[in-house]
């Protein structure tokens, strides 16, 4: 074996080792992704359960101030009152129309959130404050006249 084979030989030995070690750094680094995006995962998670807690906390909250304001009974389900029905009659059609259109296939915290999202500006304005609601009672009002009309 002459000293340019030796030489031949050391530089394929080298590339290959190089070649090893770009593959490794790359798995590594695929493995650390993979892990990253996992705890990800479940901090978004965790994130998802203390948003859909807060949710259900806030709309108890708004289930005992409309009982307390004598605009719906509890009755299982909650039942708006006729008289809280007519204060969301300015925006019946609309709510109406939005249950029919995306409403009708959610949950009911969901439902919830959308209206909030949707309507969120005009409910204060229409009702929240003219009729001293502020606690979510809003929400299951404008849910009643979206689901039942006003």
């Amino acid at each position: 074996m002459s000293f340019q084979d030796i030489g031949l030989l050391i530089g394929i030995l080298s590339g290959l080792g190089s070649l090893l070690a770009v593959f490794y750094t790359r798995s590594r680094d695929r493995a650390e992704a993979v892990d990253r995006s996992e705890r990800n995962a479940e901090r978004i998670a965790r994130i998802e359960v203390k948003v859909d807690t807060l949710w259900d906390f806030q709309m108890r909250r708004a289930v005992a101030e409309a009982v307390s304001k004598g605009v719906a009974t509890i009755n299982s389900p909650l039942k708006v009152t006729g008289h809280a029905m007519k204060w969301a009659a300015c925006l019946a059609d609309e709510l109406q129309s939005f249950y029919a259109r995306v409403g009708s296939d959610l949950c009911e915290r969901d439902l919830y959130i959308e209206l909030e999202r949707e309507f969120g500006d005009r409910l204060l304005m229409n009702l929240c404050i003219p009729k001293g609601v502020s606690h979510g009672a809003c929400l299951l009002i404008a849910a009643a006249v979206a689901k039942d009309g006003a």
